[in-house]
């Protein structure tokens, strides 16, 4: 499918030609690079294709509903603005539909009913408008409505019980992260899993959290379930050993409770590609680049690693959570989210064992699969923005990440007030 076509394009400035007779197509997923010394028309040629300016002489012409953003040299910004916000002002159509389905939602608590059944149908049409457009950002008006606030007379067991299999001889930090994440984001009750000489670290580091010790001294062999648990995180630092996969493949086809799998979980399957055959469904993943690439194969771009999560979401019936700079979050039914917290400090050791430890504490609280993918890596990546802002990104660590979720739950409850 061609995106755009340009023919015999022809145009200069007084004797000057800067275009003579250039044709070419753009096709669905391909990228051109423009290269030139200054002064030789690439801004000409981009001021062409987007329509600012009229050639002398050919025919450009885009496919039907494209929309163009062009980040002109010249623009002028104003103060607070982004460079993203200049090249998302294409789909400023799909913006201004998302605020007004916001706006519907606000007012149906006080609509009457025949303005009730005005107001449904359009917010069901603009739902529609955005499906079919793949338009989901996560942001705080999308998070504020799906958290739940404490209750009085609640016990700890209202909040859930999460296990973590995690740490293992010279990993146990990453144990430690997890289950400290996890008791910040809400979880009433953490159990950690995880080789018998860990119990002194983990009773100092995170002495909230009970030690279930395996028999081995060194890293996990056994991954059985023996109490009720209301959500089970598997990988932070457990090692490749295969002890260690073939627990986890017993666990694959025995596990009771909603699952994620991180880090070396995912290096295990990686090693067993059939193991992917026995997740369950709605199972949640959180690779980043190396470890999606290691599972699914080496991908060109970031854009089509995007469209491999898809496909694989799709066909194993999982959620997929692809860590990077704006997280994706793909679901099975081809929607994806994109995260806009989080910065560059965040990018440093434990970070993505933190953010197993949140995604698994609303899973225990009882948010489904969908719903605590997308809170989690929103509130992730909202703590470490609310501690780089008193840390600076530089000196962030993960346990910083960690010790800020509470207060960034805090700062998204109290902006529904």
């Amino acid at each position: 499918m061609s995106i755009l076509n340009v023919e015999h394009l022809t145009h200069g400035f007084g004797d000057r030609a800067i275009f003579n007779d250039v044709s070419f197509r753009l096709l669905k997923g391909e990228h051109i690079g423009l290269v030139g010394a200054n002064g030789e028309g690439k801004s000409t040629y981009f001021n062409i294709v987007t329509g600012k300016l009229m050639p002398d002489e050919g025919k450009i012409e885009w496919a039907k509903n494209v929309r163009v953003g062009y980040l002109d040299q010249h623009s002028v910004l104003s103060q607070g603005m982004s460079i993203r916000d200049v090249l998302k002002s294409a789909f400023s159509y799909l913006f201004e539909m998302e605020e007004r389905m916001n706006g519907i939602c606000d007012s149906l608590g006080t609509a009457s009913p025949e303005e009730m059944d005005t107001l449904m149908e359009e917010l069901g049409t603009i739902q529609d408008t955005l499906t079919m457009h793949d338009f989901y950002v996560i942001d705080a008006k999308n998070i504020a409505p799906l958290l739940h606030k404490r209750l009085p007379f609640t016990g700890k067991r209202d909040y859930g019980s999460a296990l973590v299999f995690a740490g293992s001889t010279g990993m146990f930090g990453a144990a430690v992260m997890s289950a400290r994440a996890a008791l910040k984001s809400g979880a009433g009750l953490v159990t950690v899993h995880s080789a018998k000489r860990g119990l002194d670290i983990l009773q100092t580091a995170a002495p909230e959290a009970m030690f279930e010790p395996d028999r081995n001294e060194h890293f996990i062999t056994d991954m059985k379930i023996h109490h009720n648990h209301q959500a089970v995180a598997v990988g932070p630092g457990i090692g490749t050993q295969d002890p260690t996969a073939n627990a986890l493949q017993n666990l694959l086809q025995n596990c009771p409770a909603p699952l994620l799998l991180d880090a070396d979980a995912l290096n295990c399957i990686a090693q067993r590609p059939s193991m992917l055959s026995l997740l369950p469904p709605k199972t949640i993943i959180t690779p980043h680049i190396g470890e999606f690439d290691r599972l699914f194969g080496e991908q060109k771009s970031s854009e089509e690693r995007l469209r491999t999560a898809i496909e694989m979401s799709r066909q194993y019936n999982i959620i997929i959570v692809l860590k990077g700079h704006y997280t994706a979050v793909v679901r099975p039914t081809g929607r994806v989210y994109f995260n806009m917290t989080g910065n560059p400090g965040m990018a440093t050791a434990g970070a993505g064992d933190v953010l197993t430890g949140i995604i698994t504490a609303f899973l225990a609280q009882g948010y489904n699969p969908e719903y605590a993918t997308v809170i989690g890596v929103y509130i992730h990546g909202l703590a470490g923005d609310m501690a780089a802002e008193d840390l600076g990104e530089f000196g962030l660590t993960a346990s910083d990440i960690a010790d800020y979720a509470g207060r960034a739950i805090h700062r998204i409850l109290s902006s529904r007030k």
